[in-house]
């Protein structure tokens, strides 16, 4: 374990997180360098630039290369590593439009069906997509599933029902898709092109690769593995058959120009007279065959050849595919995730919106069947982008829940999504930036040390599981037929799958996923599988109704030996071959139903399930696995308490996490006759617990991990020790006081109309008295509040209703357009410092009391240029009003894009919550700032006091936050903590007589760009051993 524990200790290098870097607006090379150097000093050591939504000078051409460039020079001098992201915001496999502007024959293909109904000898007219903006080809006329002749006029068909009975004509047809997506827009240095790339195309793939990827190489290829470390792909997927346009109705499937080919020559019959089938799900094995084609068509176009392509030129080959927790979407979008992590380097998942998402029911599955295929694969690490658009108020302690459960199921490279060059506040206030506009960033050196220490520990060792979850991806695929938005069919299996991964892991039974495949070739003897050197004793098949012959085969084997099967929700009723028979019942099998799920349905947040404690479907689990053998350890089911097993070598690792926030008492015992003892992996110290024998009892602190070493270079492991007496020590003259300037927000409304162009055509004459005359005279009725953009998604808990930039009638600005703004703000005092702080990127002017203000400065506050204007001698006791004239960029977004400007106030003031600027002093107390006159306020806060102490007396401090919290004696830093437990000894530091006391608080950026956040802390414990 030592250097485990070093790692713990100190960091472990090569394994800190990585971030997802977004370059938009005006690149300045300079500023880029010295984020870079922030990066690294905070403890980042791998980044990846994701050019997005108004990326501006060109994509892929000069202008951008220019920066790639300069970033890999600075990158090579730092030591940081940098990864190219392959597309313009994402899915990736357009290049921003150049690859369906310039190849238009290789955009995405579906299979149609459209319908119309004929009366008795009536004829009827069907009209089918235009083939000039389509590329209509007609597959199939049926009725009733049988084909019929049509007559055809161009895109007219024509059919006459010459029977006594109404029928319906089916039309199956492939044509292009046609929506336009998040890479083709928001931006002017894209091509606005409508539909997707067909990755099911190797010539279309291709195509992509000469766009993207070669141009890369010819620009910075001498850095390729060197400073240039890989490639990563993002949302890609086999069909991206979602957002149809309005006029689309009708049902569809994934297609590609040589389908009809590839399927004959892979499963020997052709599928055209079957086509009206495969829309009715009729015949389970032609689903097989279709979706299995449709699956390896994929893999060998899209992920084979950039994979190849990476592996050819020394690049690591990472990413993750459009949507993964669902077995429904794994078929319908990437077709097989067994198949596509294999052929990546480094696989990779997604974890987006992870701190309002990880309560979810089908959180755990990603990281679970990422992780799984690793490991089968002879895969190195594991990617996860996370932290996705999770809110401003989320605090590194929060950051931790999500890694450790992330870490606990196999991720060994966590990426920050992401930090932004250019924030900006109403366009991103949902979405927390991992970069220096986030106060908690100069604290990521200690998290990203933490975050090594336990990858470094994961990426080094290997899992040991006992069951394995099979994965029913046959049967699924039977499942699923046209394309709907969201499947039902499967909700059931997911919810099982879902369910089972959930109670596996709060009844700490080490398990993979089994996918089909790496069954097949597992071997099996005496009622153990083994894959890769672990043996397996349980197999669980959730809903598998239909499995392969030779998986079935392997399962027999097993369950004859004396392997313990277990079935939910279904067991296995057909075995797909060439064809399809019943199947006999395993040897042995525990087949039960529990469709009574673990489930919370919380429609407050998303609409999705959160899964609740553990309940009826984990009991109805554990009862099924009473009677197996003791293997290395076992941990007593608690709320809150999972577990994952570890080897290298003869030592075992036990990784324990506490899941509450709030310490968790715990039992178990380890089976092997070996010493053992407990690592904190957030100090690398050892963990006091209670031991006897094999037995052990341990308390977990809130969010913390442990890792118990089980080999035979342990000593004993530390016992517990005996609770000291303690006695409080008084804390005196306490004071509050921020560390930089205060922050208000003003009152936003929007002018329109009339009125706005009035006070346009004063702005052109320059003439600020006419402007504050009409600005003065306008009502609430005359104009529209703003306030922050709501959706289900990104809740916005707690703010004022005034509080963003937004009209609240959802009509935004329009590019190019010239709006007009008033933001109100009232003082009852004047501070000595008043200042307007707005930004840099639109053509703006402020007008203040019949002045125009002009800029004064400019300082680094969420720009690194953002102007500052002088309000001291403008302002004026009582109401204030500012008049904004802003022209929009002349860019066309796809979104909600165009809020109001950015205007906030700071000074030496106070704001309460009633928001009028004040100079009364605030409360003083051990509490949270918010209600201590600095309603808005973000960044550091220190709060000070002063105790009375003998040198060498054992002083200690709790502090009752849940912010970053650093602890200062006497001048001295006497530690820091990001997250639980907020204790420090303090006996070092401590002088005789009259000690001084400063805690210096962080916040996170909520409370002016967000949402309000209890800020600062509401509570000091100082207290002394007797």
């Amino acid at each position: 374990m030592s250097n485990f524990k070093e790692g713990f200790k100190n960091g472990a290098k090569g394994y800190a997180p990585a971030v997802m870097w977004f370059s938009t607006g005006n690149i300045d090379l300079r500023e880029m360098t010295w984020q870079m150097e922030g990066f690294k000093k905070n403890g980042i050591e791998d980044f990846f630039i994701h050019p997005v939504d108004a990326t501006q000078g060109d994509y892929l051409g000069e202008h951008f290369f220019r920066m790639i460039k300069h970033v890999v020079k600075e990158a090579k001098r730092l030591g940081l590593n940098y990864w190219i992201y392959d597309e313009y915001n994402w899915p990736s496999g357009v290049a921003g439009g150049q690859v369906l502007h310039d190849a238009p024959w290789a955009k995405m293909s579906c299979v149609c069906k459209y319908s119309e109904t004929a009366k008795p000898g009536e004829t009827i007219h069907l009209t089918l997509p235009d083939r000039a903006n389509n590329n209509t080809v007609p597959l199939i006329f049926a009725v009733d599933g049988k084909e019929v002749v049509v007559k055809q006029y161009g895109d007219i068909v024509e059919w006459t029902n010459d029977s006594d009975e109404e029928k319906t004509l089916d039309a199956f047809v492939s044509k292009w898709l046609r929506q336009l997506h998040y890479n083709t827009v928001n931006a002017d240095v894209v091509y606005r092109e409508e539909g997707y790339l067909d990755t099911l195309d190797p010539d279309a793939v291709k195509v992509f690769i000469s766009k993207v990827h070669e141009v890369y190489k010819a620009n910075i290829g001498e850095e390729f593995g060197k400073t240039v470390k890989g490639v990563f792909t993002d949302e890609v997927t086999l069909s991206y058959v979602e957002k149809q346009p309005e006029d689309f109705v009708g049902m569809l499937m994934p297609w590609t120009r040589r389908f009809m080919e590839k399927f004959l020559e892979r499963n020997g019959y052709d599928i055209r007279p079957k086509i009206p089938a495969l829309f009715s799900g009729t015949d389970p094995k032609l689903l097989i065959d279709y979706w299995g084609t449709i699956t390896d068509l994929f893999m060998s176009a899209y992920m084979d050849l950039i994979y190849d392509w990476c592996t050819k030129n020394d690049l690591i080959y990472t990413g993750h595919l459009l949507y993964e927790e669902e077995i429904h979407k794994d078929i319908v979008y990437s077709g097989d995730p067994y198949e596509y992590y294999k052929r990546f380097t480094w696989p990779g998942v997604d974890s987006i919106l992870s701190f309002y998402r990880i309560n979810d029911y089908n959180f755990n599955i990603t990281a679970k069947l990422g992780s799984s295929a690793l490991r089968f694969a002879g895969k190195e690490r594991l990617l996860c982008e996370t932290y996705t658009l999770s809110g401003w108020f989320v605090r590194l302690r929060d950051m931790k829940r999500i890694f450790n459960r992330l870490a606990l199921n196999g991720v060994t490279f966590i990426q920050y999504m992401g930090a932004k060059y250019d924030f900006r506040p109403a366009y991103e206030s949902t979405g927390m930036s991992h970069n220096w506009q986030n106060p908690q960033f100069k604290h990521y050196d200690k998290m990203g040390a933490y975050i090594s220490g336990v990858q470094n520990l994961i990426a080094n060792t290997t899992y040991r599981a006992r069951a394995l979850l099979f994965y029913p991806l046959t049967t699924a695929r039977t499942l699923v037929t046209t394309r709907p938005p969201f499947c039902t069919t499967t909700v059931e299996m997911d919810r099982t799958i879902q369910g089972l991964t959930n109670a596996l892991l709060n009844l700490n039974v080490p398990f993979e996923i089994g996918y089909e495949q790496v069954i097949d070739e597992a071997e099996v003897k005496d009622g153990v599988m083994t894959i890769l050197g672990t043996d397996y004793d349980v197999i669980i098949l959730p809903c598998a109704k239909y499995i392969k012959e030779r998986t079935f085969a392997q399962l027999k084997a097993f369950a004859q030996g004396g392997g313990r099967i277990i079935a939910v929700n279904g067991a296995p009723e057909f075995i797909v071959s060439d064809d399809i028979y019943p199947a006999e019942e395993l040897p042995g099998i525990i087949a039960y139903d529990c469709r009574d799920y673990d489930i919370i349905c919380d429609k407050t947040r998303y609409d999705t399930e959160k899964v609740s404690a553990m309940g009826a479907f984990a009991g109805a689990l554990k009862d099924a696995l009473k009677g197996l053998p003791e293997r290395v350890y076992s941990i007593e089911p608690v709320d809150g308490i999972m577990s994952a097993l570890r080897q290298k070598d003869d030592s075992w690792y036990v990784i324990i996490t506490n899941d509450e926030k709030k310490p968790v008492t715990f039992k178990g015992h380890i089976a092997l006759d070996m010493p053992f003892r407990a690592i904190n992996t957030d100090t690398g110290e050892e963990q006091p617990m209670a031991v006897s024998g094999g037995d052990f009892e341990m308390t977990i602190d809130a969010l913390n991990c442990v890792v118990i070493e089980i080999s035979p270079d342990v000593e004993k492991a530390s016992v517990v020790a005996v609770p000291a007496k303690t006695e409080e020590v008084a804390l005196d003259n306490v004071a509050f006081a921020p560390a930089g300037l205060n922050t208000a927000l003003p009152v936003i409304h929007q002018v329109r109309g009339s009125i706005a162009e009035e006070i346009i055509r004063a702005k052109r004459v320059d003439n600020p008295a006419k402007i504050a005359k009409i600005a003065e005279a306008l009502t609430d009725d005359d104009m529209v509040l703003c306030r922050s953009l709501f959706n289900k998604r990104n809740p916005v808990e707690g703010s004022p209703e005034y509080f963003g930039w937004y009209p609240v009638d959802g009509v935004n600005a329009k590019a190019g357009e010239t709006i007009v703004g008033i933001y109100d703000f009232e003082l009852e005092d004047m501070p000595n410092v008043l200042e307007l702080i707005g930004e840099p990127h639109e053509d703006t002017r402020w007008y203040l009391n019949s002045e125009r203000l002009y800029q004064t400065g400019t300082r680094r506050e969420w720009h690194y240029a953002n102007p500052v204007f002088d309000m001291t001698s403008t302002a004026k006791p009582g109401k204030n009003r500012l008049v904004c004239i802003s022209t929009m960029a002349d860019v066309e977004m796809d979104a909600p894009l165009y809020p109001m400007p950015v205007g906030i106030i700071k000074g030496d003031f106070r704001v309460f919550p009633d928001t009028v600027i004040t100079m009364k002093p605030g409360k003083n107390e051990l509490n949270y700032w918010n209600d201590q006159g600095y309603y808005f306020y973000t960044g550091e806060g220190v709060y000070s006091g002063e105790f009375v102490a003998k040198a060498g007396e054992k002083i200690m401090i709790e502090v009752d936050t849940i912010e970053i919290a650093e602890v200062i004696i006497n001048g001295k830093s006497a530690g820091k903590r990001i997250w639980d437990p907020y204790t420090l000894d303090l006996t070092p530091f401590v002088a005789d007589g009259v000690n001084k006391l400063e805690v210096r608080v962080t916040s996170t950026g909520s409370n002016w760009i967000h949402a309000q956040t209890p800020s600062g802390l509401s509570g000091i414990k100082l207290y002394k051993e007797i």
